[in-house]
């Protein structure tokens, strides 16, 4: 025990000032190896180990700071022990005598706290100043003092540094993350964000789309300093690619995705230029829902749904409509558009409209006011009107009139009556009768008895005098002349089908005599109930038509053989619907043709008409085409379309003429009308449809018209069996139509043909062969750009003009020959980049021309290009910054097409050479070698 004493007293130097000078001496005098004091501790600890003695023994010895055994955490361990052992024996009063032994060693509770806190001072200095702990260390002192804050706090510090130092000295975004999971919010946390987003920065320095972002940066995107570098990166892609598309909806969409960007403002203010430029272009019923639906907020959404109910409560466009009613409910007009619509079906005169108004409508509000409807319309119903009018029976006829006043049935009644007295050309006849019933129309089709009035009441117009072509003994129907006008196509009833025949001119006394050679054949279909409608491609291909679908067919060796290459697809033809009487634009740019789809202005259902007629409730549609594929088909509107049958449109070539058929106003059971418009980009901006007269319209049925040259060719049955004729036009013949032909030198192409002022495309894309390709432009003295591209060569876009040069090659050029022309550092001109007016932003013509050129660029990776930028003006400062930041830009585009900026060099010189004329062309491309 005395050993254990003397233990006692030398670990109490270390601890307690009042022990140190009793235990001076025994130190110093039986002081032994560190080595024979633990051993004889321990033996004694094992023999009693909880003796408080032998327990604060060992935690002095541990803690002695010059014992190599040195261990803080051992010896904070032995300490707590010895308290908590001291502590139960004073807390069991049997165990008086074991405390009072303790006492007289002067181990008391005080001494053992005593120990404890030197301990912990001690273990906070080696914390504070140790660097060679170890992670095992670290978690030993973890444990012992676990209820000491400052030495926690300490070893996390210890932990955070060592940890931070394996992470940099690791390298990878792995390493950073794993850091900062525990240690996010430290400075050295801060640290490894900010090394983790320039690592990730160089990742993805050159990747080229949003999803390759994402796709190197997976599995750390949720870490905000990679995911801001990410968005920066994928910010600037997405505004790259919306400059390419620059639509309002792409603009909303970048700036939902990327509300922080650099080019936020940017984008922002060029939204609001292009929504007012947008709002300024809308002419559909879509359109303006689609606008008013996109920019709620912006005040020119209750404008665009001012003007979709224009559309339906003046133009009766009943896509409008469906529009209106399906998104726009809570509008307050609601209810008046809905009554307004519930008019037009009752004002028809019969049940099928007022029925099929119940059916579409099933929530209309006023049922008493349907049900009274119903009634009525099955009243007007018992009255039948008789498709043939005779004399004797006028006062059966004046009887159905007086009860059918007030609806449009009355004025079919009227036309009949006429019939007789219009084919005999007793003009004061016919208009003595209207008279007779004028009270029956004194509040009911006013415009269409007026119209009829003023038609009996012109005087005659000898030029619009009918000629005859052909007036066979059967029933001739579609005649249609081939464009070179020597072969006349028909449709004739044969073995009691309906197919297409052609007919040849035989010259004879008596004039010329058109002779049929019998059925035309096709390669891949039977020549049966088909109906031919006309001719485009230059007369290469035929429009016709089967089952209610319109389809192409192409010319094989001659006029007799031919071979249907397609059925157009939707949205031309439609499922459900009668898609007839087709005509392809001059320009190739879309076809006119007739239909009763759903959403026209037709109540009726096709085939059914109330007054007697067996006719297709069908209005007439342009269907656009562009870049190879059909758009949404238009209606033309309320001046051409009206509650009855419209057919039979052509147009003439500079597109501004429109003639058509209808059956529910004029003279008789189909006439012929025309219309024009100054706009060629609107299709429903029409002038109100003319009547072409009853020199040309009977009281019959003109069912068909086409356009031959300087003439209307006519099918009408007038005088009997229906036959051909033909009578003026109305406008005067285009001129300046003509014929182009494309040579392709040695190596064919494929080439698209823009107008350079209007950046219009002019028709399809077209393949010219090895030799040449021919088109007809509408416009000799306006200028045209062609973009001709194949795969492996570059060749410029070329501007020409028809007048000046009628046969353009464009010039292809293989690798070979360009690198012979980059040593020679000669310029090539890019007449098919083209800028809007004043403005950095591409017409949308000119991007397959940057496409081209970086496919170029992409498979040459030694040629490099220097972009030269003309720019007209006055001013030479906004000049030569305009042309800066267009050749700026064209090489940011070649940049997102993956060309490196290195290979592209810029040369702005603003107007210095257009003023002296010394530039011929806005944008130039110089090529070098590039090392």
């Amino acid at each position: 025990m005395s050993r254990i004493i003397i233990l006692l007293c030398l670990g109490m130097l270390l601890f307690a000032a009042p022990l140190s000078a009793q235990t001076d001496t025994l130190c110093g005098t039986q002081r032994t190896t560190m080595t024979e004091q633990y051993n004889k501790l321990y033996k004694a600890y094992v023999r009693e180990p909880n003796d408080v003695a032998n327990l604060i023994a060992m935690a002095l010895f541990y803690a002695d700071t010059t014992n190599p055994m040195q261990d803080y955490p051992l010896a904070m361990r032995f300490a707590n022990e010895a308290e908590k052992e001291y502590i139960a024996i004073l807390e069991d009063r049997h165990r008086y005598k074991e405390a009072k032994k303790l006492i007289k060693k002067n181990i008391t509770v005080a001494m053992v706290r005593q120990t404890k806190q030197g301990v912990i001072l001690n273990a906070r200095h080696k914390l504070e100043t140790d660097d060679q702990l170890s992670d095992a260390q670290l978690d030993s002192y973890a444990t012992a003092f676990s209820n000491d804050a400052r030495i926690q706090r300490l070893i996390e510090s210890r932990r955070l540094e060592s940890r931070y130092q394996v992470a940099v000295a690791t390298n990878t975004l792995a390493a950073y993350r794993s850091f900062m999971e525990n240690y996010g919010n430290t400075y050295e946390g801060e640290d490894a964000a900010a090394r983790m987003g320039q690592m990730a920065s160089k990742m993805i320095e050159d990747a080229q789309s949003e999803s390759e972002v994402d796709r190197r940066l997976e599995g750390y995107l949720d870490l905000p300093s990679v995911n801001d570098v990410a968005m920066r990166k994928k910010s600037s892609l997405a505004y790259n690619a919306l400059l390419l598309n620059p639509t309002p909806k792409a603009y909303r969409d970048y700036l939902k995705k990327y509300p922080g960007s650099d080019n936020y403002t940017t984008v922002l203010a060029k939204l609001d230029e292009s929504v007012q430029q947008e709002f300024e272009q809308l002419h559909t019923a879509r359109q303006y829902a689609d606008f008013a639906a996109d920019n709620a907020d912006n005040p020119l959404a209750d404008e665009a749904i001012a003007r979709l109910k224009r559309l339906i409560t003046v133009e009766r466009d009943f896509e409008a409509l469906n529009i209106y009613l399906a998104e726009f409910p809570l509008d307050v007009s609601y209810n008046d558009i809905y009554l307004t619509v519930f008019n037009w079906h009752t004002e028809e005169g019969n049940l099928a409209p007022v029925a099929q108004f119940e059916k579409r409508f099933p929530d209309f509000p006023y049922a008493m006011a349907l049900n009274d409807a119903l009634k009525a319309a099955r009243d007007y119903d018992s009255i039948t009107i008789p498709r043939t009018f005779h004399e004797k029976d006028i006062k059966k006829w004046e009887s159905m009139i007086r009860h059918l006043t007030g609806k449009k049935e009355s004025f079919v009644a009227l036309q009949r009556t006429l019939m007789n007295l219009i084919d005999a050309k007793n003009w004061s006849k016919a208009l003595q009768r209207i008279e007779d019933f004028g009270i029956s129309f004194e509040n009911n089709c006013v415009d269409e008895v007026a119209e009829l009035r003023s038609i009996l009441e012109s005087p005659i117009d000898s030029r619009l005098n009918m000629s005859t072509i052909v007036r066979p003994a059967y029933d001739l129907m579609h005649p249609v002349f081939h464009p070179e006008g020597k072969h006349l196509f028909f449709n004739r009833i044969s073995g009691g089908h309906n197919r297409i025949q052609v007919a040849i001119p035989i010259p004879g006394k008596k004039g010329t005599v058109w002779r049929s050679t019998g059925n035309i054949a096709f390669s891949n279909l039977e020549n049966s109930d088909i109906e031919i409608f006309s001719f485009f491609d230059g007369g290469d291909k035929m429009l016709l038509g089967k089952s209610g679908d319109i389809m192409v067919a192409r010319k094989d060796s001659n006029m007799s053989t031919w071979t249907v290459i397609e059925t157009l697809p939707e949205p031309v033809n439609m499922p459900n619907s009668f898609d007839f009487d087709a005509f392809m634009l001059p320009d190739g740019n879309g076809i006119l043709f007739a239909s009763d789809r759903e959403g026209g202005h037709n109540l009726q259902p096709s085939f059914a008409f109330f007054h007697g007629d067996t006719a297709v409730a069908s209005d007439i549609y342009f269907a656009p085409f562009a870049d190879g594929k059909w758009g949404q088909p238009i209606n033309l509107g309320i001046n051409i379309n009206s509650p009855y049958k419209e057919c039979s449109p052509v147009i003439s070539d500079d597109l501004k003429t429109l003639y058509f058929i209808t059956d529910g106003r004029g003279l008789g059971f189909g006439d012929i009308y025309y219309a024009t418009r100054d706009n060629t980009e609107s299709w429903t901006s029409w002038s109100k449809a003319v009547n072409y007269g009853k020199e040309v319209n009977s009281g019959f049925n003109e069912n068909t018209i086409s356009i031959l040259k300087e003439r209307l060719i006519v099918g009408s049955n007038f005088d009997g069996y229906y036959g051909c004729y033909s009578t003026a036009l109305y406008h005067t013949i285009n001129t300046d139509f003509t014929r182009v032909e494309i040579h392709a030198g040695n190596v064919g192409f494929t080439a698209d043909i823009v107008e350079a002022s209007s950046r219009k495309s002019v028709g399809n894309t077209i393949t010219v062969n090895k030799q040449s390709k021919w088109t007809g432009l509408l416009h000799t003295n306006q200028s045209y750009i062609i973009y001709a591209q194949q795969e492996g060569v570059y060749i410029p876009a070329i501007l020409f003009t028809p007048s000046e040069n009628a046969n353009p090659t464009p010039q292809v050029y293989t690798a070979a020959k360009l690198l012979n022309m980059a040593d020679e550092d000669k310029v090539l001109a890019l007449e098919g980049i083209l800028f809007l007016e004043g403005k950095t932003t591409l017409e949308k013509c000119s991007i397959k021309e940057i496409d081209h050129l970086a496919d170029f660029l992409k498979r040459n990776m030694t040629v490099g290009a220097e972009l030269t930028c003309h720019v007209e003006g006055d001013n030479d400062a906004q000049c030569f910054k305009l042309s800066q930041e267009r050749a700026e830009y064209i090489k940011q585009q070649l940049v997102a097409r993956g060309i490196h900026p290195d290979r592209i060099a810029t040369s702005p010189y603003g107007n210095s050479q257009t003023k002296s004329g010394t530039a011929k062309t806005s944008i130039s491309l110089t090529l070098h070698r590039f090392e």
